[in-house]
């Protein structure tokens, strides 16, 4: 089994934009993989993810903040070393989507 080879016991991960999707289905991986995963949404809630990680019994925790304003990575960093003392897997995943070719990008859509 590919798990048995992937093995995180003990690993301290953060998932930002795990809210839902290719994030979440990342953040359950590592958490089934032995790691304790860190949250982040948009999303006042968390997501199915935060209770799958929970399901599975890792430590984890959820941290609702807009990545778009630059102000809110610090303090998502030490909320997780807060929580976990490090940081040893970073997923950088927030991201938006636009279902538009780039050409049809405003200046806003490129800033966002």
């Amino acid at each position: 089994m590919v798990l048995e080879a992937f093995q995180l016991d003990g690993k301290k991960a953060l998932v930002t934009g795990s809210h839902r999707g290719l994030g979440a289905a990342i953040a359950v991986a590592l958490a089934k993989a032995g790691a304790n995963v860190g949250c982040h949404g948009r999303d006042a809630k968390p997501g199915a993810a935060f209770d799958g990680i929970r399901a599975i019994g890792r430590k984890t925790f959820y941290f609702p903040a807009d990545l778009a304003d630059a102000r809110t990575y610090a303090s998502l960093i030490e909320r997780t070393v807060e929580e976990f003392g490090s940081i040893d897997i970073l997923v950088n995943n927030a991201g938006m989507i636009r279902r538009a070719p780039a050409t049809e990008y405003s200046a806003e859509d490129w800033n966002d």
